[in-house]
């Protein structure tokens, strides 16, 4: 049981010094323990729209300071900004994910964005829970390098455009089963977080920058709308076209919150 980011480093540590240089330690944190974990598109009722994907993959590409970032690193990208894709959360740092161990996710009213664009979009927030057990995976991955360079892994962090991922020491695994690899074959240890006397020194203001700030963000911010395209609207009746057309906006306006 981990009581304090003290205990945490030191025993990561350890941990360091017993594998290959060639290997990567990866941490995630989780409120609640899962059998697995998996990527936003490999879990059940994901909506994904073809048309729309493609359609934000074009705008990080617009946005992004990366000059090699191709398809795969877009979706990469917006995966940390809440779009559902197939890549998995980690971070390189333990006491990020210890963070997100003791920290639930909130939902609060949407607010007004007044950027380019004035529209409303759904504010979140994380709110601390000081008692029970969080978890921080522990994953061990052999030959980092090659998967980076096959972009099943991306190292976010030198994202200079978008600030969260470089704030979260973020990186993403390609999680779509049944392709390879998966990520829980690198699942080395799950540790247990005492969150009563466990109290991190991250804050949700460092590793969430507002959209003042995370000028990537707010460029996120700054796209009108959605529209969910007339293709799949062509067996609705008018008045049930314009409902799911409001419900998809407010659906996608969710992830970038």
């Amino acid at each position: 049981m981990i009581r304090s980011e003290k205990e945490l480093s030191e025993y990561i540590n350890e941990c360091q010094k017993k594998i290959p240089e060639t290997n990567l330690l990866l941490f995630r944190g989780q409120t609640n323990k899962y059998e697995k974990v998996r990527s936003g598109r490999a879990r059940p009722n994901a909506l994904i729209i073809p048309e729309i994907e493609n359609g934000w993959n074009t705008i990080v590409n617009r946005i992004s300071t990366n000059p090699s970032n191709n398809k795969k690193y877009n979706q990469a990208v917006l995966q940390h900004y809440g779009f559902p894709t197939f890549y998995l959360d980690l971070t390189s740092n333990p006491l990020t994910a210890a963070w997100f161990a003791c920290n639930e996710f909130t939902p609060l009213k949407p607010t007004l964005w007044i950027g380019n664009t004035f529209r409303f979009h759904d504010e979140t927030t994380y709110t601390q829970i000081e008692k029970g057990i969080g978890y921080v995976y522990i994953f061990e991955i052999p030959n980092f390098e090659k998967m980076i360079h096959e972009n099943e892994l991306f190292d976010i962090t030198r994202e200079s455009r978008f600030l969260r991922p470089q704030s979260q020491d973020a990186y993403l695994m390609l999680d779509q089963p049944p392709r390879l690899p998966n990520p829980n074959d690198f699942l080395k240890e799950i540790l247990e977080i005492e969150r009563e006397s466990f109290r991190a020194s991250k804050k949700i203001k460092e590793l969430f920058p507002h959209p003042n700030t995370d000028k990537g963000y707010a460029d996120l911010l700054d796209v009108p709308f959605v529209q969910l395209p007339s293709f799949y609207m062509k067996d609705k009746k008018e008045d049930e076209v314009d409902k799911e057309k409001d419900k998809t906006e407010i659906e996608l306006d969710k992830y970038f919150g």
